[in-house]
């Protein structure tokens, strides 16, 4: 699929990102005449089932998309590419980049981003919601510097099993490897380790191979930050998130957040949002 897809009521202008599950694309809305992103599935629907994640994705985001720190969600769409097919897009605000590739942040970056992002996770879960993907990748930086949560292919609303392989082992808690399920707690455990990565360039658990990264989620305590620049409750929260087991992690996201509010308090805001890369 290297040609540009057709959208009824779009002008597509270039892909600017690509994975296993999906292309995003810029694209201009005509009737707004606004740029926006357009995230289109690899694959069309093989079953229902297929049909019906794709359905709560719309659904999930549609639900959350309030929250100033939630990526905004404007509508399905259906994507024709050359030779007639047809694939399931959903249209969102077009975002300047992830925290994919951002590197060691500074220290009042990494407290902003994790008050911001630990909120949104609240509310998330509020909601009856389990994101079950949390990574740099998946946070979003806007064109106003603000971060924000995406990626709902994933996630379990209230009621559905939480069962699945589709994760990534890095930031995957060590009960969804054990078990196999994964709930608020193991979002709280992903956003630790994405707050360290943001906090030292680095997982705090990484291998050469997926057995030696599995024994260290599982056994392995984090490697200090090793920052003379941190404050000493960023380690301490960010341990508390880390905790092998969930019962010993912070007892939600809500309080993740409030123990990041006290630390914004401490550092105070970053002097300027750099821009992380695609």
């Amino acid at each position: 699929m290297s040609d540009l897809p057709r959208l009824a009521g779009y002008d597509v202008v270039e892909l600017i990102d690509s994975g296993g599950f999906s292309r995003v694309y810029r694209a201009i809305q005509l009737r707004f005449e606004r740029s926006v992103a357009v995230k289109v599935l690899n694959a069309g629907f093989a079953d229902e089932g297929q049909r019906r994640a794709f359905e709560r994705e719309c659904k999930v985001m549609g639900q959350l998309s309030s929250h100033p720190n939630i990526v905004t969600v404007y509508d399905s769409a259906d994507a024709e590419y050359a030779g007639g097919q047809h694939l399931p897009a959903i249209v969102m605000e077009l975002y300047a980049g992830t925290y994919r590739n951002a590197g060691r942040l500074s220290v009042a970056d990494v407290v902003d981003v994790g008050m911001k992002i630990a909120d949104a996770l609240d509310h998330i879960h509020r909601q009856g919601i389990v994101h079950r993907d949390l990574k740099p990748h998946n946070l979003f930086i806007s064109q106003h510097g603000e971060p924000a949560i995406a990626d709902f292919g994933i996630s379990t609303m209230g009621g559905e099993s939480t069962t699945g392989t589709r994760f990534t082992l890095k930031y995957a808690p060590p009960e969804l490897l054990r078990e196999g399920v994964a709930d608020a707690a193991g979002d709280v455990y992903s956003l630790g380790v994405t707050l360290y990565q943001l906090a030292t360039g680095h997982v705090p658990f990484d291998g050469t191979n997926e057995a030696e990264i599995v024994r260290r989620v599982m056994v392995a305590e984090p490697p200090p930050l090793a920052r003379s620049d941190a404050p000493v409750g960023l380690e301490q929260i960010l341990r508390r998130c880390l905790a092998k087991q969930p019962a010993s992690r912070p007892a939600s996201a809500g309080e993740v957040a409030d123990a990041f509010r006290r630390l914004h308090a401490e550092v105070g805001p970053p002097a300027r949002r750099g821009m992380p890369s695609t």
